[in-house]
């Protein structure tokens, strides 16, 4: 049902089910459906409505999801027995660029664990190896995460 003025013609009627959207007026046949589109507010390019009616790069250059995440993490290996140190006088042999070298590095990297404090949730997508000289003492890994930040928007 259409609960406004009879003389009030609107450009657009949800239906109860605010899953399909139809055009009213303006030369649009009312019994085809269409997208809602509404213009970024940064930049104003048509985008599907968000919570921030921001498109993803506006949202992406003014949101960091990457606070609270380390970016560098310190491994000791053992020189004698090519060891790495888990915790608390644990030590595991690994090889470079292996499974289990990946999970110890992530492991220690903080922010990427759930805590109670934190309210968003960040979500590790993808995780691989950058390439370094192999007489380098450093692994970089590069890590693909997702976090929520606004209510519904994630990044």
């Amino acid at each position: 049902k259409n609960f406004l003025c009879e003389n009030f013609k609107p450009l657009f009627l949800f239906k109860k089910d605010m899953e399909s959207v139809q055009a009213i007026g303006r030369g649009v046949d009312p019994n085809a459906s269409a997208f809602v589109q509404v213009l970024c507010c940064v930049c104003g390019i048509p985008i599907a409505p968000n919570a921030a009616n921001t498109c993803a790069t506006c949202l992406a250059s003014t949101a960091d999801i990457t606070k609270g995440i380390s970016t560098e993490v310190t491994l000791h290996q053992c020189r004698s027995c090519q060891r790495w140190h888990k915790e608390a006088g644990k030590w595991m042999a690994c090889e470079l660029e292996s499974r289990e070298l990946m999970a110890l590095c992530l492991s220690n990297v903080s922010g990427l664990k759930p805590s109670k404090n934190s309210g968003h949730k960040v979500r590790l997508v993808d995780a691989s190896w950058i390439w370094t000289e192999p007489h380098s003492m450093r692994l970089k890994v590069r890590l693909t995460i997702q976090r929520e930040v606004d209510m519904g928007t994630i990044l």
